[in-house]
């Protein structure tokens, strides 16, 4: 089974503040502030989240590469996980974000 790599590749993926800030500070910015911002999220069922995920992402171009007709299949997959992980029914689920702030002369 391979393992994709679209949650690694994306902005939900770069999520490490002091590589983050390695990263910044190798590029010349300076000034840096990094501050965590958390909410609550909403989860209605494991079926809309695995739907976002396998159907309403770059996930479904990787999904479909490994096997053209195995959309449903891995949504109905991940759907199962989720259940496992969450339960079936509605619940919060924390979201977190990254505002960075930085400067750069010139």
């Amino acid at each position: 089974q391979q393992k994709s790599w679209f949650l690694e590749r994306t902005p939900c993926g770069y999520h490490d503040s002091d590589r983050i800030e390695s990263n910044l500070r190798a590029a010349g910015f300076s000034d840096l502030r990094i501050e965590t911002v958390k909410l609550p999220g909403l989860l209605r069922n494991p079926l809309d989240a695995a739907t976002g995920l396998c159907q309403g992402s770059p996930m479904r171009a990787e999904i479909e590469a490994l096997e053209p007709a195995g959309l449903d299949a891995a949504t109905r997959d991940a759907a199962a996980a989720v259940a496992r992980r969450c339960g079936d029914g509605p619940r919060t689920t924390p979201l977190l974000a990254l505002v960075i702030e930085a400067h750069k002369e010139g």
